[in-house]
């Protein structure tokens, strides 16, 4: 039995047919998530990383990771990735946060428990203030130092702030009316 203290911060609903339809695009992006990530696997000769270069491909014609994987071209020439895969490749592969996309992706979809909307809405803003002071110092690094590698992961952690604004307003809409607290 859920004690007292832990239920207000998990509210438990009914896996019925309107929820599993609410939650159904999440599965559609995860299946997805799990195409683009075992294509990238299965082209991982053809793909490399520096810090200082950022994402290339092994042969001409590049490749693509999003929106539909496919290999690079047979010409024996190093080309540098486009931005939405280098952007891509930083946010959702390099580091092990694909690990914990997937994990929230199948929890979210399938369990019956959901975080109460006010504990979520101050985790979101606590989410957003660091995503702007780390978006704020990959800038200032950028500017300063001007290394490819990390250009790329500020234009990624700006994705990923808009995806949280995004996420924010779309959660908290009833708890805040344009960015004016309601209480």
């Amino acid at each position: 039995m859920i004690d007292s203290q832990e239920s207000r911060f998990w509210v438990r609903e009914p896996l019925n047919r309107n929820n599993v339809l609410y939650r159904f695009p999440v599965v559609v992006l995860l299946i997805y998530y799990l195409w683009i990530l075992c294509s990238a696997l299965l082209m991982y000769g053809s793909w490399g990383w520096s810090f200082e270069r950022g994402l290339e491909w092994s042969s001409g014609g590049p490749g693509s990771f999003f929106p539909v994987p496919s290999p690079p071209g047979h010409l024996t020439v190093i080309t540098p990735a486009v931005l939405v895969d280098q952007v891509f490749y930083l946010v959702f592969m390099h580091s092990v946060t694909w690990i914990f996309w997937i994990i929230i992706g199948v929890l979210y979809s399938f369990s019956p428990y959901r975080i109460e909307r006010t504990i979520l809405c101050s985790l979101l803003k606590g989410a957003l203030i660091a995503e702007i002071i780390l978006f704020l110092l990959g800038a200032t690094i950028v500017t300063n130092m001007h290394p490819r590698g990390i250009q790329f992961s500020v234009y990624g952690v700006g994705l990923v702030l808009l995806f949280t604004v995004t996420i924010w307003l779309i959660a908290c809409k009833r708890r805040y009316s344009g960015f004016r607290v309601i209480d």
